[in-house]
């Protein structure tokens, strides 16, 4: 949990989409502050990813926070962005965090 509170503190604003080098410059961060020797982004993500499920994000939601295309069916009939959702669990993420 702490791991998370630490990446939510870098990625907090959701007003505009992150940039390379924000996301970059905030993997850097990560790295410097966490005492694992070899790491990659994809490790950080996978592990976001799980975070997110298990604090009850559907796996949907999750998909669309990290800016993936939804496949197969949903991606044909469902166009919803599910904005209102990850919003609703970005503030209680804050509410929990503080």
């Amino acid at each position: 949990m702490k791991l998370m509170k630490m990446c939510y503190s870098l990625l907090v604003n959701l007003d505009k989409p992150i940039t390379i080098s924000a996301s970059n410059r905030s993997m850097r961060r990560i790295r410097e502050r966490l005492p694992i020797e070899d790491w990659r982004t994809n490790d950080f993500s996978r592990s976001l990813s799980t975070g997110a499920s298990e604090l009850g994000l559907m796996p949907h939601v999750v998909e669309k926070m990290f800016g993936h295309e939804l496949g197969g069916v949903l991606a044909v009939y469902n166009k919803h962005d599910w904005l209102k959702e990850q919003l609703e669990r970005e503030q209680n993420k804050m509410i929990e965090c503080y």
